[in-house]
């Protein structure tokens, strides 16, 4: 159960946890047993009754390996432990996914050559979509510059947020109000999002900043 609903066992080490299920569920005599002797006695036993699922769910069928963060030769080696382990049929692993990184074309090449050459290398999409939306990052500074500067502005201030949708709710009841995205580094897609927003509320925003926020200092910077 625990294993299944990702629970951590050591949470039945927790006393109301322990009160409840000698309540509840321990119709036994004797004490419940600890988080040490399930992990010790039955969690290998959960472990190699799902090994057995997972290897009547490879069984004849075509297999595709998702890799991603994975360095050269000794990832190249884990998956082939794992394809072992789990009686994969070389014929039936079909291509290899993973990011553009040098080191996963010497990834590939060393599977290959055990798997066979029918095996296909794909280079994940969404990873070079990644290196593109870098480029824009770095290339449009001063964009990047105005979308921190009003990330920051917002981010802290519950006041200023609430005041904000007023504005919008208020002045411009034709557009939807909501908040500024606020993008992170390792999202590069909220970066467009939140440059597509700016250039639909850009009315909006220079009204608030400049007649309905009464920091003319912070209105300023944000406007430069």
């Amino acid at each position: 159960m625990c294993l299944e609903s990702n629970i951590p066992i050591h949470k039945l080490e927790h006393p109301a946890v322990r009160e409840y299920l000698a309540k509840q569920i321990c119709t036994c005599s004797g004490d419940l047993p600890g988080a040490s002797t399930l992990r010790n006695n039955y969690v290998p036993a959960c472990g190699e009754e799902m090994k057995l699922k997972v290897k009547a769910a490879f069984k004849d069928k075509p297999v595709v390996i998702v890799a991603d963060e994975t360095a050269g030769s000794k990832g190249s080696q884990e998956m082939i432990d794992c394809i072992k382990e789990y009686d994969v049929v070389y014929n039936n692993i079909l291509d290899l996914v993973s990011d553009s990184a040098r080191y996963m074309g010497k990834c590939f090449q060393a599977l290959q050559t055990i798997v066979g050459d029918h095996l296909l290398h794909f280079q994940c999409l969404a990873h070079k979509l990644n290196l593109v939306g870098d480029i824009f990052l770095k290339e449009f500074s001063s964009l990047n510059l105005l979308v921190s500067k009003l990330k920051m502005a917002f981010l802290h201030s519950r006041k200023m947020r609430n005041k904000y949708l007023s504005c919008i709710k208020e002045s411009y009841p034709s557009l939807p109000s909501i908040l500024f995205p606020a993008p992170v580094t390792t999202r590069w897609d909220l970066w467009f999002k939140a440059l597509q927003y700016l250039n639909t509320y850009v009315d909006v925003r220079v009204d608030f900043l400049l007649t309905k926020l009464k920091r003319k200092a912070t209105a300023a910077v944000l406007l430069v």
